[in-house]
């Protein structure tokens, strides 16, 4: 999915999967997610995510290659609303590495110590 400058609206969960990938790189790219996000892309995203905003309503879920949901620059990852869920592939991740070049605003994230089913 490339955005382009684009919105998208999301009225319930989004994921990434297979060869799947996510493309926000334009100042005015919005991704709202109103679900889960899930990524379980088998390919990196590495200047993929570099510029725009998602807005997450609901709860995180990064599988796959190591680098599924890497950002960079200018991307904002705002996670919406009272509590999230975040779940990584590996534990080392759980620190949000690849979102540590990105402008995060969290309200209160629960990571999950075991892959629960949502």
């Amino acid at each position: 999915m490339v955005l382009d400058g684009d919105c998208l609206y999301i009225g319930n969960n989004y994921s990434i999967i297979g060869t799947g990938y996510l493309k926000m790189t334009h100042k005015h790219d919005i991704l709202r997610v109103d679900g889960t996000f899930s990524t379980d892309a088998v390919q990196s995203h590495d200047g993929l995510l570099t510029n725009g905003r998602m807005e997450l309503w609901g709860h995180f879920n990064q599988e796959g290659h190591q680098f599924s949901f890497r950002t960079a620059e200018n991307f904002v990852i705002a996670f919406m609303g009272d509590k999230h869920y975040v779940s990584f592939a590996e534990e080392s991740m759980q620190d949000l590495p690849m979102l540590t070049r990105a402008t995060v605003i969290i309200y209160e994230v629960i990571y999950l110590e075991e892959k629960t089913a949502y």
